[in-house]
């Protein structure tokens, strides 16, 4: 028994729950989150959770946005890397924290260095982004959607 459900079928059936979602993401760019860092976490989340189909759209994005090829390469390490720029990394490590909440909560120093970079309504974007993103990677790691339903 196939229990694969394509993107594609999911648009069809489940399109009022991505009009959804998509609005939801909306919502955090227009907080005043940059673009460039609302798609690098949302791939770094990608890579946690270990969703194939939306590692290969946020680099389709963030290459569309000629995001340093460098900073690509590594950003599964990116601590290791040192490519990042200060707000980069405090957006990073909060995308981080909040995913993997469930063994332990945010730190204050994360969310410190996030103020130090990222004014309120941005930090409620990035926390929108990385609710949202955590959703989608739920909903195509469990439907089992494949770079392939890119196209």
């Amino acid at each position: 028994m196939n229990t694969r459900i394509s993107y594609a079928e999911f648009g069809k059936t489940g399109a009022d729950a991505l009009k959804a979602l998509a609005a939801l993401s909306k919502s955090g760019l227009d907080r005043g989150l940059d673009k460039a860092i609302s798609e690098l976490i949302k791939l770094r989340v990608s890579q946690i959770n270990g969703c194939a189909f939306c590692i290969a759209y946020h680099l389709k994005v963030l290459r569309g946005l000629n995001f340093d090829q460098a900073k690509l390469d590594t950003v599964v390490a990116w601590r290791e890397a040192a490519l990042f720029s200060d707000a980069q990394q405090a957006a990073l490590t909060w995308a981080e924290e909040l995913s993997l909440m469930a063994g332990a909560t945010p730190r204050e120093e994360t969310k410190a260095a996030l103020a130090a970079h990222f004014t309120p309504d941005q930090i409620i974007g990035l926390n929108i982004t990385i609710a949202s993103i955590n959703a989608y990677n739920r909903l195509a790691v469990s439907m089992g959607f494949t770079p392939a339903d890119l196209g």
